[in-house]
């Protein structure tokens, strides 16, 4: 049987006798416990070190009456239930009484014990009723926290699709007030492309709910909501329909997660995808015409960066004009400059030319803004929202400028990579058509040719892994396409290195554990493997652990065969499975490295210190160059456990 805490009751009356009398009788009840006091004053006074769950007061005493005490201790806050107990049966008093705050008033008089038996019920029905509201008080708080803390997003709708309820979650997210957000129906929060798919999907739910009331309906996909600054906001979406005790639908809950950042992800994969593509195209169009190389290398980054107009414009010797040579077709059919190609002076000219004065990357994502640096636009170019433009260089010197405009969210870094890196590679193609003219006449200039050909290969291991891509998707041989694949697996390892480093505030260290994440998922999609086939456990210590680029070239390496090696040989026959990475720093230049998978195990009539395998091959003098120790635990699974020291940096000279 759960405890209960007894009824702490204050019991003020004048009459010493009453106050005896009334204590003895309620103090019959075990969970009852009562102090009793001879005035309104002292009463007040106890209060103030002393909480009590009931009071019950006279009506008629000296200095402070009942009325008096009930109208003190409402003002000063005090919410305990109060009971006027008195032998003044007045209508007007006992009006006073309740317009004042009182829960109950009970009159003296006729047969004590009922008298008493009803002022003990109801002192046990006003707590009993307290504890009920406190409870509730309680579970609403709780609520509250929850939902204003909780990360997710839930919203309710009505069968109308008219919003109900949106945590706050939604606010810090989206940009929009709570008043906002549910001022709009549904379908209004959704992107254009999402309204049609989950107002199909409510239509289906009360349909089939009416032919089938005890079945739950609910459907879980991704949704891209509008933010209040025009971006983006995707929750993976659980949708349920609500119905009725009568089985009848009442509305719908949906249920977001955050999936912007893994969109986001995503939508930077297919973009370095289309990008290799790109720069793949780009190399190959050697043979055609400038323009033609031109204009399909400014056509993509419009694609790549979301915008729909930009330009291309050449520089003189000196810097001190630029000439307009190429505008894309959308661009040039809205766009009515009299004067094409358009020279320009870089002293009279404003954004358009900013790159060129700056040398570096200019965005500006509100074009419409007060600006010193604009001198407005030529007659007839087209309105600008946005702008972003870089400048092309050719050794110290700017030959060219880029821009483009009018995306319908910020320029990010990440366009300004997008159009560095396509419009160098067609500057560099275009370069390269010139330096093949001039080949013929010099060995120099083959040699120099060479050079630059090495040069490029170096710094464009993309490049190369996108070129290993299409070669094995042309190559029907499954041992040749996995040989393939591998060696693009091991040249994304070493350019993944090379991103983290970018990306890190200290250029000259990998943040291991993103690099760890982003491998991961490179080799999951190298091998076509899915996270309900094959989970994977990352664990780094320290969680903020980092190395130099030459320790973490081969630990990297590392990681990527011996992981390769589980997708390939731990789960066979689509089998499913977990692999555990963990790393860690046990002293300033010692680190341990664990790969493990719980699948078929290691064969144990194979030396993996002593193999034919390219793969385990390259571990072995990976772990010797890393001055480390290997070993292998087949008992359960496949256990790899390497101890290495970090390769100390070159000393700059």
């Amino acid at each position: 049987m759960p405890v209960t805490s007894p009824v702490n009751v204050m019991f003020v009356d004048d009459e010493e006798v009453i106050c005896d009398i009334t204590r003895r009788f309620l103090e019959k009840d075990p969970d009852i416990k009562v102090d009793t006091f001879l005035s309104a004053e002292a009463a007040l006074e106890a209060l103030k070190t002393r909480r009590y769950d009931v009071i019950v007061s006279d009506y008629e005493m000296p200095g402070l009456d009942g009325i008096a005490f009930l109208k003190q201790l409402k003002s000063t806050g005090n919410p305990t239930p109060f009971i006027i107990f008195s032998g003044k049966g007045r209508e007007a008093v006992i009006i006073e009484a309740l317009n004042n705050g009182a829960d109950f008033y009970l009159q003296k008089g006729g047969d004590p014990q009922a008298l008493f038996a009803e002022l003990r019920n109801q002192i046990r029905h006003i707590d009993q009723k307290e504890k009920a509201r406190a409870a509730l008080r309680e579970s609403e708080e709780r609520y509250r926290i929850i939902t204003e803390n909780m990360d997710d997003t839930i919203w309710l709708i009505d069968v109308n699709q008219n919003l109900t309820f949106i945590s706050p979650s939604a606010e810090r997210k989206r940009g929009y007030s709570s008043k906002e957000l549910r001022s709009m129906p549904l379908l209004d929060h959704l992107a254009l492309p999402f309204r049609p798919v989950v107002l199909d999907i409510l239509t289906k739910m009360i349909e089939g709910s009416k032919k089938d009331p005890n079945h739950h309906f609910t459907r879980t996909l991704d949704l891209e909501f509008r933010n209040k600054d025009h971006s983006s906001y995707w929750a993976e979406t659980t949708i349920s329909l609500i119905k009725k005790p009568d089985g009848t639908p009442a509305g719908f809950m949906g249920l977001g997660r955050d999936i912007t950042e893994r969109k986001k992800a995503e939508a930077v994969i297919r973009a370095e995808s289309e990008r290799a593509k790109a720069l793949l195209r780009i190399s190959q169009m050697g043979g055609k015409p400038d323009d033609e190389i031109a204009r399909f290398a400014l056509g993509k980054t419009l694609e790549l960066t979301g915008s729909p107009v930009g330009y291309l414009g050449y520089t003189c010797e000196d810097e001190s004009e630029i000439t307009m040579v190429y505008w894309p077709v959308k661009t040039a059919e809205e766009c009515t400059v009299k004067e094409k190609p358009l020279t320009l002076k870089v002293s009279e000219t404003g954004l358009l030319a900013e790159a060129i004065r700056q040398r570096k990357p200019v965005i500006t994502n509100d074009y419409a803004a007060p600006s010193p640096l604009k001198k407005g636009l030529p007659e007839g170019h087209v309105p600008l929202t946005r702008h972003m433009n870089i400048p092309l260089f050719e050794k110290d010197h700017i030959v060219a400028v880029v821009g483009v405009g009018n995306k319908e969210t910020d320029y990010t870094e990440a366009d300004v990579q997008q159009l560095t890196l396509l419009m160098d590679a067609m500057w560099r193609v275009i370069e390269k058509k010139k330096a093949d003219a001039l080949i013929l006449s010099s060995l120099h200039e083959k040699e120099m040719l060479l050079k630059e050909i090495h040069h490029r290969v170096k710094n464009n291991l993309q490049i190369i892994g996108s070129l290993l891509y299409l070669q094995s998707v042309n190559v029907s041989d499954p041992f040749t396409q996995g040989i393939l694949r591998e060696c693009r697996a091991r040249v994304k390892s070493m350019a993944l290195i090379h991103e983290k480093l970018y990306r890190s505030k200290d250029i000259g260290r990998i943040p291991f554990v993103t690099y760890l994440e982003g491998l991961v998922d490179a080799l999951k999609d190298s091998y076509g493997v899915d996270d309900d086939r094959v989970t994977f456990d990352i664990a780094v210590t320290p969680e903020d652990l980092t190395l130099n680029i030459e320790t973490g070239i081969p630990c990297g390496l590392l990681v990527n065969e011996l992981l390769s090696n589980s997708l390939k040989y731990a789960f066979p026959d689509g089998r499913t499975g977990r692999i555990r990475i963990e790393i860690g720093q046990t002293a300033p230049r010692n680190y341990t490295l664990v790969i493990a998978d719980n699948g078929v195990g290691f064969p144990k009539v194979v030396d993996f210190r002593n193999t034919p395998s390219l793969g385990l091959q390259l571990v072995n003098n990976l772990v010797s160059q890393l001055d480390g120790e290997i070993e292998l635990d087949s008992s359960a699974g496949t256990k790899f456990s390497i101890r290495f020291a970090g390769i100390e940096e070159p000393v700059k000279k």
